[in-house]
Formats: C-alpha cells, structure tokens, sequence
C-alpha cells in the first residue's frame, strides 16, 4: 500500500495532472486484495486529516482499477465508503469479476462501472470518466434510489493499441 499523494499536495487541477503525468505507474502485482484497498482509501485519503473536504461539500471521488477478482472481500469495504459518501467508480480489464466491480461501485451500474479489454484502453474511457465527474452532483444518492434487479449496462470501450498516455517515466 503506497499513497502517492495528498489532496492538499497541489493547488491546482493542472499540477495534479503534470505530476500524474510524470509519475503515475501501472505496477501490477502478485496478489490482490482489493478490500484492503478499498480500506486503505478509507481511513488514508478520505478524512480530514487528509484534507479529503468533505466538510465543505466537496464530492468524495474513488476510481478504482483492477484486473482480477480480488483475494479478499469487497462488500463491506465498498458500504463503508459508500457509508462514508465516497463515489466509487469501478474499472475491470477483460478478467476482472463483473459482480465485483458492481459491488465496489457507488452504484452497480454505467457511469459507474467501466469494462475494458486490456489497460491500454483507459484512455479510451477518460472521458466517460471526466463526464460522470463533472455531473456527479447531479446525480442521486445512493439512498434515494432503488437497486436494479438485473444490471447489464456497462460500458464497452473499443479495442486500442495506442499505449496508455499516464504511464509516466
């Protein structure tokens, strides 16, 4: 577990990309415990010491990617973000486990639940991403609407061989 910085770290959105730019890896991994993850956001990101603002209205953002299913249990990781009024948003590469991405996700469904092929095509699906961010406070709580009995809107995001553009040095 690494965090890469806080939120009080830039003061701009465009220091934030250049430094995404530069330094911001796919790493991989040899096991993945995503729950843990998910629990590491938690209690190191979105909390006052972290600066997270949540006191002031500021819309509490999570996008989370993964490329399998997770070695540990996601449920009550996601509720306690979604308790906590963080949106997660859910990327899974083509092996990912679909319930799992719905499960994490502030809602089971697009805008918030991504599938793509490989990793490469994340940059493909940004602006979808930057969409659902810009309109996120126009969207229902998670409280205010009624879960779907069957969820088969997902986000398809055409094959790419361009590499991704946030791989950094």
């Amino acid at each position: 577990q690494h965090k890469e910085f806080e939120f009080d770290t830039f003061q701009t959105k465009k220091d934030v990309l250049n430094y995404m730019k530069r330094r911001f890896q796919y790493k991989g991994g040899v096991s993945l415990k995503t729950g843990i993850a998910l629990d590491f956001l938690l209690k190191n990101f979105f909390t006052p010491l972290a600066e997270s603002r949540k006191d002031k209205g500021i819309p509490q953002i999570a996008i989370i990617v993964t490329n399998a299913p997770s070695e540990d249990n996601v449920t009550n990781y996601s509720a306690a973000l979604r308790d906590d009024n963080v949106i997660a948003i859910s990327i899974g590469t083509k092996d990912s486990d679909l319930t799992e991405l719905q499960t994490i996700a502030y809602r089971g469904d697009a805008p918030f639940v991504h599938r793509i092929n490989n990793i490469a095509e994340i940059t493909n699906l940004a602006p979808n991403i930057i969409e659902t961010i810009k309109h996120i406070h126009k969207m229902p709580k998670v409280t205010e609407i009624e879960p779907p009995s069957e969820v088969t809107l997902i986000t398809e995001v055409p094959l790419t061989t361009e590499a991704p553009k946030w791989r950094g040095r």
